[in-house]
């Protein structure tokens, strides 16, 4: 790898990162465009599931008290029974229908929880529609990889402070991420290029790691709520964008 596309490739690691231990969400959107211009698609995919998963882990075994395992259970319970359907989905059903109508609902209701003066809120844990919000994350992410914008919803949803969404989001991510990894490494995508990869992206992304969880402790929940609709609604425009 070259010294100027290794540097690149550890400032677009940084970002990202920074993104995900600041947020949440909102990584893959940062890093999967400006990656797949530094390099093939098949050394930044793995490359980035890695680092990212590295990231998630780290985040739960330093934050693991904070989660709120009600949730989180229902959330990856949910997942990984919808996960199956949506590899089932991708083989079977008209993608580009779908997609439109998913990201026409999601925007839609992000831009209609953002013009509220009280936006919408869930004030108590419900199993069935944790569950099922995990399910249709799980689908999503089994056929078209956007595993983590309905859980985000579903946090703004419920208001849960930037701490709490932070490792909740991080304990759906992670059993899915590890699947995601070891797929990769069977399949043969741990090449040369992608180990270069990750020796120029560890440090830039523990660093990103650290800044990101000290601006997460000091966004207020009623900004961060806000923030986290219009990443979806920014995800789902984009998604939109691309299969029209």
């Amino acid at each position: 790898m070259e010294a100027h596309v290794a540097g690149l490739v550890g400032l677009t690691m940084f970002a990202s990162m920074f993104i995900r231990s600041a947020i949440g969400i909102g990584h893959g959107v940062v890093a999967m465009p400006l990656l797949t211009l530094l390099l093939p698609i098949k050394v930044a995919t793995p490359l980035l599931a890695a680092v990212g998963t590295a990231i998630t882990a780290i985040i739960m075994v330093t934050a693991w008290q904070k989660v709120d395992w009600r949730a989180a259970t229902s959330l990856i319970v949910g997942g990984i029974v919808g996960i199956p359907i949506g590899i089932w989905g991708l083989v079977n059903l008209p993608t580009r229908l779908v997609m439109i109508a998913m990201t026409v609902v999601l925007a839609g209701f992000g831009l209609w929880s953002l013009l509220q003066k009280n936006p919408p809120h869930l004030a108590t844990e419900r199993w069935p529609i944790a569950s099922g919000v995990g399910f249709l994350g799980g689908v999503l992410g089994g056929a078209y990889n956007l595993t983590g914008i309905p859980p985000a919803a579903y946090g703004a949803l419920r208001r849960w402070s930037p701490a709490e969404f932070r490792v909740i989001i991080s304990a759906y991510f992670l059993p899915t991420g590890i699947v995601t990894v070891f797929g990769h490494w069977v399949s043969g995508l741990w090449t040369e290029a992608f180990y270069a990869g990750v020796v120029w992206s560890i440090v830039p992304a523990l660093v990103a790691l650290e800044f990101g969880r000290r601006v997460n402790a000091k966004i207020p929940t009623a900004v961060f709520t806000r923030i986290i609709w219009i990443l979806v609604v920014i995800m789902a425009i984009g998604i939109f964008v691309k299969w029209i």
